[in-house]
């Protein structure tokens, strides 16, 4: 690992880090980005750019308008059900794949990818595309670039200090379903906001009813919400099936508290939220190689953890 931060009561209760390391430092958040698209959506509805998630992503996409896939809402793309094709893993530069990631025009990739052989709204399927549309709806409905907005809408509001998003080149399109390379404090600030439902230092940042709508259960996934990931569940999600590190959604019991939720990047980078416990814990690490987790990491120990020492 390279960071661990523990929150209470709104308060620092323990924070560690590797050596090089400090509270000042970014890492890598890998796909809890992808929950930061959730967040924008809220701050967007709040602010009148977007009038509801069920609104179509063809409003926004001015390539998908007319087109059957612009008619996929944008709920559908927060729950991971949007009927878009899934990109495997591959190494050949003239696949749209392997462009997407690094052609340095990640837009047209994306936009190119086509349906799946089932229905928006049929089912649930992990995939980077509705993340990255998300980040296109975001700038589209607002004018300003992704960054931008972020910045404004979120990480001002919540009192966030130095973070950067990766572009697909330079004054170039960001990823928005990973890559946000912020401290750890900060993605605790984060985890307050869904914490205290949107509130964060007596400042308004996201509705509280949109908060809530963001950790209810999706009709396609009981284990996620919108761009969010659900661990109350005493059946294990099926993407826990493995002890391998890779996916680190392994655990060896339930979870402690009925009420938590998370966010999730590869290589465990996690930030764990309890209301129930007034509690955030963030945890950060390596985030490259085709095992940057040890094999055996048991998603609910962290938090399992904590919790027992507070009981004790």
């Amino acid at each position: 690992s390279f960071a661990l931060l523990i929150v209470r009561n709104g308060k620092i209760e323990g924070e560690w880090y590797v050596d090089g390391a400090d509270a000042s430092t970014l890492m890598q958040s890998q796909s809890m980005h992808k929950s930061i698209q959730a967040l924008l959506v809220g701050t967007a509805i709040d602010n009148g750019l977007i009038d509801s998630a069920d609104e179509p992503v063809g409003e926004f996409i001015e390539a998908w308008a007319g087109d059957p896939r612009g008619d996929i809402t944008l709920y559908e793309l927060m729950t991971m059900s949007s009927g878009l094709q899934v990109y495997g893993f591959t190494l050949n530069p003239f696949g749209d794949a392997f462009k997407r990631l690094f052609s340095g025009y990640s837009l047209a990739p994306t936009l190119r990818t086509p349906r799946a052989n089932w229905a928006p709204g049929d089912k649930w399927e992990y995939n980077d595309i509705n993340s990255e549309l998300l980040g296109n709806v975001i700038a589209a409905s607002s004018g300003l670039r992704y960054a931008a907005y972020l910045e404004k809408y979120l990480w001002e509001p919540m009192g966030g200090g130095e973070a950067r998003v990766y572009l697909d080149r330079e004054d170039g399109d960001a990823f928005t379903a990973c890559c946000l390379m912020a401290t750890a404090r900060d993605w605790a600030r984060v985890g307050l906001v869904l914490l205290n439902r949107g509130e964060l230092n007596g400042r308004r940042v996201v509705s509280a009813e949109w908060v809530d709508r963001m950790v209810e259960q999706s009709p396609t996934s009981k284990w996620y919400g919108l761009q969010t990931w659900l661990a109350y569940e005493d059946e294990m999600s099926p993407w826990g099936k493995s002890r391998r590190g890779n996916g680190s959604y392994w655990r060896a019991e339930r979870f402690a508290a009925d009420d938590a939720i998370f966010f999730s990047g590869y290589g465990g980078q996690k930030v764990y939220v309890v209301p129930s416990q007034e509690l955030v814990i963030v945890r950060l690490g390596p985030a490259l190689g085709p095992n940057p987790l040890k094999d055996g990491w048991d998603n609910a120990f962290l938090v399992n953890t904590v919790i027992r020492g507070l009981r004790e």
